[in-house]
């Protein structure tokens, strides 16, 4: 039998209708009411980490999922996550930083519609994840919905309505759901031990922060009355301003989100293949062009943050309208102290920003990072875990950022 550990997180899936709109506001256990039978011989046990439209998610609450995961890993062969689907890509990205080379699968989904509405594509979106969480040739961090198994790093929502929101972006999708059954195009290798992304200069003394566990002592089970499935429920909840408390309990435990202010005291930790991350850096702004643009505001976002990606036109450059700014700014700071990352507004194919002058005249007047093939996702939620590695020069920052981590990028930088 195969045990899986469902997070729950809010989101559509979780909503009710009520005065102000849709809120998510249904618990992990009213959550277990709506689950669909599942054909294989699973028990699932559930820990509700926040209760958020997934508008609100940020990376305190992408860390406390990370680490629920990790509290929980060996006691389970898979991990399925209920997120809102707005930022559902970012979270999939930001987990396959945290969590590198998981020999487990770690799968996010959620819905178009409430559970709890008649039609809905929320309970076969929970039957198709843990399916596929169940599955002893699944592995690694990735989406599902609408049936597509999409890798963690590729996912983008690309539609707001539809049940078929998400696509896989410059990499194909690596498998599909076809009526309980998984159809695999791409056999993803499954990662060795000791294979991992770790980088010296992030090995600090540790600080260990406690999750509830569903082996907690609080804990209890029932059984779903439509199936023959076993459930578990762990009544652990992690409150969304961070705190930590067990139902019924008075008693605190310390939160993930104390992290970014012990980050100094935290290190990777390692269990065989899976390698998982415990720092983020959160000051990465993302600065979209548009015609026209002016340079009035840049000072400001130069002094507020540590990392500056340019969502460029086409293949990627700066206008003659903020360029000489940009780069007397970028010049005004040791070089590694601010990151520029080139990037690109069109969804598909990536970036080559040496291919016309707007770009190409940026070679020499400041060191800068290309996304090549990378998702705006991805690329966002990678930066933000290689500026949680303090220290790192220029050239380290660049060395990771263009190494391949759950296949993010393909491309080489032109």
């Amino acid at each position: 039998m195969k045990k899986i550990l469902m997070l729950f997180t809010g989101g559509t899936i979780a909503s009710v209708k009520t005065e102000r709109g849709l809120e998510p506001l249904l618990t992990a256990e009213q959550m277990f009411r709506y689950l669909p039978d599942i054909r294989q011989d699973v028990q699932l046990s559930s820990m509700q980490v926040c209760n958020l439209d997934s508008t609100n998610m940020d990376y305190v609450q992408w860390q406390n999922i990370a680490r629920a995961i990790e509290e929980n890993y060996d006691a389970f062969d898979g991990f399925v996550v209920c997120h809102g689907t707005d930022t559902m890509a970012y979270t999939a990205a930001a987990l396959s930083y945290l969590i590198q080379n998981s020999a487990k699968p770690i799968v996010l989904t959620g819905s178009q519609q409430p559970i709890q509405m008649e039609i809905t594509d929320a309970r076969k979106n929970l039957q198709d994840s843990i399916c596929y969480a169940a599955d002893e040739d699944s592995h690694g961090v990735c989406l599902i919905f609408d049936g597509k198994v999409i890798i963690g790093t590729r996912a983008r929502k690309v539609m707001s309505f539809s049940y078929h929101a998400f696509s896989s972006i410059n990499f194909p999708e690596i498998a599909s759901m076809q009526f309980g059954d998984i159809v695999r195009y791409i056999p993803c290798t499954r990662p060795k031990p000791q294979e991992s992304c770790f980088h010296p200069k992030d090995a600090l003394s540790n600080s260990e922060t406690r999750l509830p566990s569903v082996s907690d002592s609080n804990s209890r089970l029932f059984t779903n009355s439509n199936s023959q499935n076993r459930f578990s429920f762990a009544s652990g909840f992690i409150g969304s301003f961070g705190s930590v408390k067990s139902v019924g309990s008075a008693d605190s435990v310390d939160s993930v989100s104390s992290i970014s202010s012990s980050a100094s005291h935290e290190t990777p930790s390692v269990r065989s293949s899976t390698i998982f991350y415990h720092r983020m850096n959160p000051k990465v702004y993302l600065l979209k062009l548009t015609p026209g643009i002016r340079p009035l505001v840049l000072p400001a976002i130069f002094e507020a943050y540590d990392c500056i990606i340019v969502e460029s036109f086409g293949v990627g450059g700066l206008p003659d309208s903020i360029v000489d700014e940009f780069c007397d700014l970028m010049n005004q700071y040791p070089t590694g102290s601010k990151i520029v990352i080139m990037t690109t507004q069109v969804t598909y194919e990536g970036s080559n920003v040496s291919a016309y002058e707007v770009g190409r005249r940026l070679k020499g007047r400041f060191p800068y990072l290309e996304a090549c093939d990378m998702t705006i996702e991805a690329v966002f939620a990678k930066i933000m875990w290689i500026l949680g590695m303090e220290g790192l020069s220029f050239e380290e920052i660049e060395e990771l950022f263009y190494r391949e981590i759950s296949y993010d990028i393909l491309v080489p930088r032109r």
